[in-house]
């Protein structure tokens, strides 16, 4: 018998602002697929979130949009998005995005 899927990632997975995805998902593939998506989540949370998991058989990670957000806020230098961020992310809050954090 096959396992659940995990499926992690920022709003886009949980379906709360963007289209809810993971309940047809599961239907398609006749598994149960468990939605780890949390909104303004960048890829550092996903992650954090994927290796705290149970074990699953399968996986579906969709994230990097709000990372790219939180470094167009870094270039204008818009503070109050970035705190949010940070915030939201359990981020350090002397974090600055930099383009290596987009692959961790």
């Amino acid at each position: 018998s096959l396992g659940q899927v995990g499926c992690f990632g920022d709003s886009h997975t949980e379906g709360v602002y963007g289209a809810p995805w993971v309940a047809s998902l599961q239907k398609q593939l006749g598994r149960v697929c468990i939605n780890y998506g949390k909104n303004a989540w960048t890829v550092e949370s996903v992650l954090r979130r994927a290796e705290t998991a149970s074990p699953l058989q399968d996986a579906t990670i969709l994230a990097g949009t709000n990372n790219v957000l939180m470094e167009l806020a870094s270039r204008r230098d818009n503070q109050a998005m970035l705190t949010v961020y940070r915030a939201l992310n359990l981020l350090p809050i002397d974090y600055q995005p930099r383009i290596e954090s987009y692959g961790a």
